[in-house]
């Protein structure tokens, strides 16, 4: 809804009433906006969704590098994200890790949304025509070059069914002139290993999965996931994923077996442990570290569509 309704409509409609106050037609040569050009007031076409085009040029002039770290900023948060991007039939994908640390001061809300996106030609599953997508997927396929999602395309598989011949998949006999997928890169280490400030409480899954399966002990199970639950919302600030804080981002490199290369973002912030009785200085610690994986090293690119974006391992839950 955002990107493909509001923003366009939002700078749109702020050049055109631009434009009346100052009498001017509406065209390529207009000096509306906060910068004298088109959709700039407001700075809503900043997103590379709104420029799709210049986008893959990016990403193609970045490609023959193999191995790109970008450094960027952000007034809501901190994260972390790992593109592999390939041409042609090639295996050997160029990677570009994204590193985003946010402000010494951050006071923007903190309700940000991820999205992944992923490209390539479609194969309808068997029986589905164009006239089963969407408006704007049918509009997408119209356009020149074509810029297809991976997500958005029918599927015949039940909830919770993974049948590779009921979903939509890339087309073998024309593969597309190119292909990228995103991944959001999650701070890995162990409790141990991460700040003790923001360590989840321990919790015995062995004993809540026995609780859960007794009746007379299943509400001792609840308590037990409430009060972890409960300890870590004072504590989500400090995620694995994103961080909600003022902060301030350090890269380093570590080299690894075969000419491959690690990119490793640690993010410091200071945080003070809300159940700590005594007021503390707290000391600046690294609270998200996330390991950008650079290669160079194969990898298969996207053939099936509908696939999730991150793939948690129950382990990964448990251990929060």
């Amino acid at each position: 809804m955002l990107d493909e309704i509001v923003a366009p409509l939002s700078y749109r409609a702020f050049d055109g009433v631009a434009a009346m106050r100052n009498n001017e037609d509406l065209s390529e040569h207009s000096t509306t906006g906060l910068r004298q050009m088109l959709g700039t007031n407001p700075d809503a076409i900043e997103a590379w969704t709104f420029d799709t085009i210049t986008f893959e040029h990016l990403l193609e002039r970045l490609a023959p590098y193999g191995r790109v770290v970008l450094l960027s900023g952000d007034v809501h948060y901190s994260s972390a994200t790992l593109m592999s991007y390939w041409r042609g039939a090639t295996t050997q994908p160029a990677r570009f890790a994204q590193f985003t640390s946010s402000g010494f001061r951050n006071v923007m809300p903190a309700r940000v949304t991820f999205a992944d996106r992923s490209l390539g030609f479609v194969l309808l599953s068997a029986g589905r025509t164009q006239l089963d997508l969407v408006p704007v997927m049918r509009s997408r396929l119209q356009s020149v070059p074509v810029f297809i999602p991976s997500w958005g395309w029918p599927d015949d598989n039940e909830p919770f069914e993974h049948v590779p011949e009921k979903a939509s998949r890339l087309n073998p006999a024309l593969p597309p002139d190119w292909r990228w997928r995103v991944i959001p890169l999650l701070d890995e280490r162990s409790e141990d290993e991460r700040s003790a400030t923001v360590r989840l409480l321990p919790i015995d899954n062995d004993a809540i999965n026995r609780n859960l399966a007794d009746p007379s002990t299943v509400i001792d199970a609840y308590q037990a996931i409430a009060a972890r639950h409960q300890h870590a919302l004072d504590r989500l600030r400090n995620a694995r994923q994103f961080l909600f804080r003022a902060n301030v981002g350090h890269v380093r490199f570590e080299p690894q077996p075969g000419g491959k290369l690690n990119a490793i973002h640690e993010v410091f912030t200071a945080f003070s442990d809300p159940d700590q009785p005594a007021a503390l200085d707290p000391k600046p610690e690294a609270f998200l570290v996330q390991v950008a994986p650079l290669g160079p090293e194969d990898e298969e690119p996207p053939t099936r569509l509908r696939q999730k974006a991150l793939e948690v391992e129950l382990s990964q839950v448990q251990d929060g």
